[in-house]
């Protein structure tokens, strides 16, 4: 790696690095240039317009011009693993302080990739890692920027997502080393308990009624999962009568935050901006505001007498009325659900 670009990543000065590297490669594309390009664009990844899709492209390239791809492929998974890692520790000190609601950038957020660690952690995975990988890890994600995101929760949501994507990221692009990114995730999911989606499953059904709704109806997963366990108003509260200290609740509800435990997220719908209504697994179907579990195989959509489109049988219809042809999204939701029968 260039000494000028690997100076400025080591001190933090991402946007030089970015800049230098971007100049590297309009002269000289090459795989070591487009890995190092990576790692600083996920370094600036807490700030405000900037995409999992700038990461995603340039470790694409770093792919496509490297001549051994199973060493490739292991040098994008220590580093996504080591991104993963700091990500999580950051949403986990976020939510410590979401209790004063007071973002205090002071008080343990910042948290770098230490990357020699993660270099020491990862060689009895990984066996010898790449230089330019430990390099490209700099001192951390910049902070700097992180308000412009928005609030605490919105922040939280945030980091939930990049996360997300990021392992949807490595299944779909590690085609070589499948088993040893298994064992990988195997782990982080003991560590963390991965919430499992599936991005290649055909929602093009669902995604073609946007057309017929004044709001983006259908949610990614990546996107709709972290719209159910970090929201803290009344929605998306798996609901139980009579909890667990019945004098406190005096009969109310006990609520318990909805988890996916054995199953495959396939993504959300929303009827109204910024709120998710339902949420669908390759096994049942959620309601922002009944979390109770119904079988994909028992879902039918139906209007009612009074417009308001739901599951027959269910208390559970749509919150918001932004629908330009409810005719065409019960038509379209119940001819999606017949294929998953």
């Amino acid at each position: 790696m260039n000494e000028l670009v690997t100076m400025a990543i080591q001190g933090g000065r991402y946007l030089e690095a970015e800049i230098k590297l971007g100049q590297i490669i309009e002269t000289n594309p090459n795989d070591e240039a487009f890995f190092c390009l990576a790692g600083v664009k996920a370094n600036l990844l807490l700030d405000k317009g900037r995409s999992f899709n700038e990461v995603t492209y340039c470790f694409n390239r770093y792919l496509e011009l490297s001549d051994n791809k199973n060493v490739a492929e292991k040098n994008i998974m220590v580093f996504s693993i080591g991104l993963y890692t700091q990500l999580q520790q950051i949403i986990e000190n976020l939510k410590k302080q979401r209790k004063t609601q007071a973002l205090n950038l002071a008080v343990g957020v910042l948290v770098t990739f230490a990357s020699s660690k993660i270099i020491d952690n990862s060689k009895s995975s990984f066996g010898v890692i790449s230089g330019f990988v430990g390099a490209s890890m700099g001192i951390g994600i910049s902070m700097e920027s992180i308000s412009n995101i928005g609030d605490i929760g919105q922040i939280i949501k945030y980091c939930s997502e990049l996360n997300l994507q990021l392992i949807d990221y490595l299944k779909i692009s590690i085609k070589k080393e499948t088993s040893l990114l298994e064992s990988e995730i195997l782990k982080l999911n003991e560590k963390y308990n991965l919430v499992e989606i599936d991005s290649n499953f055909d929602v093009t059904i669902l995604e073609n009624l946007n057309e017929y709704v004044n709001c983006t109806f259908f949610i990614p997963p990546a996107n709709a999962i972290p719209m159910t366990q970090d929201n803290t108003g009344r929605f998306w509260e798996d609901k139980h009568m009579f909890g667990s200290n019945p004098l406190k609740d005096f009969g109310l509800m006990d609520k318990k935050r909805l988890n996916f435990s054995g199953e495959t997220v396939l993504g959300g719908l929303s009827s109204k901006f910024g709120h998710l209504d339902f949420i669908i697994t390759d096994k049942v179907v959620y309601h922002c505001n009944n979390c109770k579990a119904i079988p994909v195989e028992k879902i039918e959509f139906k209007k009612d007498f009074m417009g308001m489109i739901g599951i027959k049988g269910n208390m559970m219809n749509f919150t918001g009325n932004n629908f330009k042809d409810k005719k065409k999204i019960v038509e379209g939701l119940n001819k999606f659900f017949k294929t998953l029968n």
